[in-house]
């Protein structure tokens, strides 16, 4: 099971990082494989992320 979750800058706060966190250890207790990509890595290396979700798919 796999989650991908796209992040934008908003992410780097902290309260919101820590609320990824939270998030993201929820989900790996729940079974998920947490995949998590910053928008600009999207835009710039579309290819370089879909190779990352191919390989854990």
């Amino acid at each position: 099971m796999l989650l991908i979750e796209l992040d934008g800058s908003q992410h780097s706060e902290l309260h919101i990082n820590q609320y990824d966190i939270l998030k993201q250890d929820f989900a790996s207790k729940q079974g998920y494989k947490v995949l998590r990509f910053w928008n600009n890595d999207i835009d710039k290396n579309i290819n370089g992320v879909l190779e990352i979700i191919k390989q854990n798919i």
